[in-house]
């Protein structure tokens, strides 16, 4: 467990615990923290094993100052990593070109090159040049 002393002077706290009757709470010593420190402790809880109700039975910790009892904290107990629910594997990443939206998004501009390309060519293989001003056309004459 980690205790943060966010005041401004050092305190000494006691620390206990509610929950099921009858069980036992160790830390490593007296806890002391200096002002905005923060101190790693173990907390040790013991009962004997037909005393709990059940197997999973909440159980809250109390935090409180010995010298202001203003300062205090009521707290679930943390979930150590062992008991955590198992975390399933990040999902491996897939190639970008298995996307299909990278290739929607890649379709248009290639739709817009080739469109203008194609209109490149058209223009270049024809002859037709513009007529000179006042010359009619040849669908006008016939």
């Amino acid at each position: 467990m980690k205790v943060l002393n966010r005041d401004a002077r050092p305190h000494r706290y006691d620390l206990h615990n509610e929950g099921i009757p009858g069980l036992d709470l160790s830390t490593d010593g007296l806890i002391e923290a200096e002002a905005g420190a923060v101190v790693e402790i173990s907390v040790h809880l013991m009962t004997e094993e037909s005393r709990p109700e059940s197997r999973s039975t909440p159980v809250t910790f109390v935090l409180i100052a010995a010298d202001d009892d203003r300062l205090s904290v009521r707290g679930p107990l943390p979930r150590p990593a062992a008991m955590s629910p198992p975390r399933s594997p990040p999902n491996p990443s897939t190639a970008w070109y298995r996307e299909p939206y990278v290739w929607l998004l890649i379709s248009i501009p290639a739709a817009a090159v080739l469109a203008g390309l194609i209109t490149l060519a058209l223009a270049l293989a024809s002859d037709d040049v513009a007529p000179a001003q006042g010359a009619k056309s040849s669908h006008e004459t016939g």
